[in-house]
């Protein structure tokens, strides 16, 4: 979990490790269970917004371990309010969309679960939710897995089955069987915190709340079905602070390198689908050509990057014996 937290090349990371490795297995589990429990009973128990946060199917078992006191009665009427709407959402939405109401949905997919427990890759999502439940029903494997090759979309959500593809070209996710698969878009490796890090995610939001006319995945080339994750935020504050920059204040030998990476940034942020890596390498390209007119020479790797890099491979290598030995 530490590694997948603070980075897969961070020594400190390794480190936490090795110490929670050495520790004695039985009391650093009643450690953890005393936290937990304290945190739980003091707390989290009284919080609708973090059982709302509990998958369906484990509510029931854990509401009558912690809200079967009659004090609490209050907090599991509300609760088991959300549960019952929770379990009928789809059919509340169907309903709903028979009456006139317009649903949309922008789902983040194939990113990792936090590996806070055994099946953290098992299972597609965005790193927070799983997939099925973002997208109210498409299926998937787990990341980076794809379909079996004699998978066929259903269509049982789709207007026009014969037409319409509803599977991405990895084949890694079939969009009909959402209950809302011509209204739902999809944005690939988009882990959960980093959505509002996307322009592209804004700028469909704001198109589908201001653009009546917008109404399903086929409304606009420019925001397909299936869509590239990006953290674009830090990457439009820098072309901005350098788009108006007097190229004649650059040194001769890189100006024409400068404009080239400024224009391909200028580019990749004005798109509203470019691949991942794409969109990175020109944010790696623009970044390394400022550094070098800031500071005169090119960036290389520090001494101490270079050592704390090592040092994790080191701690890793470290920790993989431990977890052999001890478990």
């Amino acid at each position: 979990m530490l590694p997948s937290l603070l980075g897969e090349d961070s020594a400190l990371a390794y480190a936490l490790n090795l110490v929670l490795r050495i520790f004695p297995t039985a009391d650093l589990n009643n450690i953890l269970d005393i936290a937990v429990e304290s945190l739980i009973e003091n707390y989290l128990e009284y919080s609708t917004c973090l059982w709302a946060l509990i998958p369906s199917r484990d509510y029931i078992a854990l509401r009558d371990r912690f809200l079967d006191d009659p004090e609490d009665i209050h907090v599991r009427q509300q609760t088991d309010w959300y549960y019952y709407a929770q379990t009928h959402a789809r059919e509340y939405i169907l309903e709903a969309q028979e009456k006139g109401v317009e649903f949309f949905d922008i789902v983040d997919y194939n990113a990792a679960n936090y590996r806070i427990f055994d099946s953290w890759d098992n299972e597609n999502g965005d790193g927070v939710i799983h997939t099925d439940s973002e997208s109210f029903g498409a299926t998937t494997v787990s990341v980076d897995v794809p379909l079996p090759e004699n998978h066929k979309q259903s269509g049982a959500f789709c207007t026009d089955p014969e037409n319409h593809n509803h599977i991405d070209e990895d084949r890694l996710i079939d969009a009909s069987t959402g209950i809302m698969c011509e209204r739902t878009f999809y944005f690939k490796d988009q882990g959960h915190e980093s959505t509002a890090s996307n322009d592209v995610i804004i700028r469909l939001v704001i198109r589908i709340v201001t653009d009546e006319s917008f109404d399903s995945v086929y409304s606009d080339p420019a925001f397909p079905q299936f869509n590239y994750a990006r953290i674009s935020i830090p990457a439009i504050n820098l072309y901005n602070t350098w788009k108006n920059y007097d190229i004649c204040l650059v040194n001769p030998k890189i100006q024409e390198k400068f404009e080239s990476a400024r224009n391909k940034l200028g580019e990749a942020i004005e798109s509203t689908y470019m691949p991942t890596e794409e969109f990175d390498a020109a944010v790696a390209e623009f970044e390394a050509v400022v550094f070098e007119v800031e500071n005169g020479y090119a960036k290389k790797d520090g001494i101490s990057e270079f050592l704390n890099n090592l040092l994790a491979k080191l701690l890793k290598i470290a920790n993989e014996i431990l977890l052999m030995i001890f478990g």
